[in-house]
């Protein structure tokens, strides 16, 4: 791990995120909904065999990962990405966890996502297929969030290779 200040981590993270919002936007056309993310941490999970099972309230990613830069995107890391959204359309706000392993191909692999908290009109809670909507909804919105966070990684491990050839 590098030993750079936290300065550096929050440029590096602005640039994932400024990379996952390029991400959507380039893929916005073909979906309904606007997404965009607002604000990320991102960390180096540390020796915890499932870091978004059950934790305590109010442990953040900062109590389970060590902070990452972009020379740490490297074979075996394993990442925890902890994001605020932004459904543009209604403005409704969610948190989305991901862990995301980069194997020893240094391909960039989404392990496990899910939403930590959501905002929901209370429209689409009515009936029992609004209901099912809605969470289908919040599935592929987790999806759409772990492949922009998986294309903005695979591209800053390749400019990391390419700065250091």
């Amino acid at each position: 791990m590098s030993g750079v200040g936290s300065a550096e981590k929050a440029d590096f993270e602005e640039q994932l995120r400024r990379l996952m919002n390029e991400s959507l936007a380039v893929e916005e056309s073909t979906r309904r909904v606007k997404l965009c993310v607002k604000d990320l941490d991102l960390g180096i999970v540390l020796n915890l065999d499932d870091p978004l099972g059950d934790l305590p309230e109010g442990t953040g990613i900062e109590d389970v990962a060590a902070p990452v830069y972009q020379e740490d995107l490297i074979a075996n890391a394993s990442l925890m990405l902890d994001l605020l959204v932004l459904e543009q359309h209604h403005d409704l706000w969610s948190t989305i966890l991901l862990r995301v392993q980069i194997d020893e191909q240094a391909d960039v692999v989404v392990k496990k996502k899910e939403i930590d908290e959501t905002e929901i009109l209370m429209s689409d809670l009515h009936s029992q297929s609004q209901r099912a909507a809605c969470k289908e909804q919040l599935d592929t919105m987790t999806d759409v969030i772990a492949s922009a966070a998986k294309t903005a990684i695979t591209h800053l491990m390749r400019e990391e290779n390419e700065r250091t050839s």
